[in-house]
């Protein structure tokens, strides 16, 4: 295989002999190598590009791997907050509930009204949002006149120095 230095050499001597390469045998030999040379360096640069890309595929499919993860570990701690919040609803309890909401919806939960007899509830959906900032919760709630239906929405909220799972709405269907 010819060196890059015998492609640069072939090049300074066809320069400095100031002819085509075909009035010399030396000159049309150095031309060939040079040649030579210029092929392998494309094939080296194109195997070079080649690795780079599979590099940066294997990078990016990691890194959505890794977000896949975050996003699965997000819902599940947002799931315990609309959990907790939706026992706390059926107890009636507002104090308990405003430990899961945001302050604005601290505003707003000021009584919780529990229709009599016995209740169950079931989340039946729920959704991160693409980018990962908030999760949507949607159920029923069976009783013994029927079923009303629930949506819960919980975002990441910054409470002091750190990010928290809080419930930002919830609304119940009478």
């Amino acid at each position: 295989m010819p060196s890059h230095r015998v492609f640069l050499t072939a090049i300074l001597s066809i320069a400095a002999a100031g002819c085509s390469p075909g009035s010399n045998p030396e000159l049309a030999k150095a031309k060939a190598e040079a040649d030579a040379a210029r092929a392998e360096a494309v094939a080296l640069k194109s195997e070079l590009d080649k690795a780079k890309a599979e590099l940066a595929y294997a990078r990016d499919k990691r890194d959505a791997n890794e977000h896949a993860k975050e996003l699965d570990r997000n819902l599940k701690l947002a799931r315990t907050i609309a959990e907790g919040a939706m026992n706390a609803v059926m107890k009636a309890n507002t104090e308990e509930l405003k430990g899961f909401c945001t302050p604005e919806e601290r505003n707003r939960a000021t009584t919780i009204i529990v229709r009599g007899g016995n209740l169950n509830w079931a989340i039946d959906s729920e959704v991160m949002g693409g980018s990962g900032r908030e999760a949507t919760f949607k159920g029923h709630i069976d009783w013994a006149g029927g079923k009303s239906q629930f949506v819960i929405l919980v975002i990441p909220f910054n409470d002091g120095d750190q990010d928290r799972w809080l419930v930002d709405a919830i609304s119940i269907s009478n």
